[in-house]
């Protein structure tokens, strides 16, 4: 899990962290200075604003680069206060190893 809050020029908070949560249980805090996260695609919504539509994550002293791409593009929410949120499909490799997973991701803010 990776939690990244965007400040107003869109450079990653102070608290921005994560955790990894191995098979076995045991956990490595993930620290904002770790992790390389970018933005690999766009989606319009209908009002013309843009929102991250896949991202590419590496966190090369954890030996992982992970592709994630949206399951379904268009996962915009319009309630009080309009955001993207929604599932997300993973591939990569950890460790030399092919992974792949599902996931969740929430954006707000765009």
């Amino acid at each position: 899990m990776y939690y990244q809050m965007r400040k107003n020029d869109g450079s990653p908070d102070i608290f921005s962290k994560g955790i990894l949560i191995e098979k076995d249980g045991t956990s490595r805090a993930v620290k904002k200075e770790d992790l390389v996260l970018e933005v690999t695609d766009n989606w319009t919504g209908p009002s013309g604003e843009k929102y991250p539509s896949g991202w590419r994550m590496k966190i090369p002293s954890m030996n992982i680069d992970l592709k994630i791409t949206p399951s379904v593009k268009d996962q915009l929410m319009n309630v009080s206060i309009r955001y993207w949120e929604g599932s997300v499909m993973i591939e990569g490799i950890k460790n030399n190893l092919n992974v792949s997973g599902k996931g969740y991701a929430e954006l707000t803010g765009y």
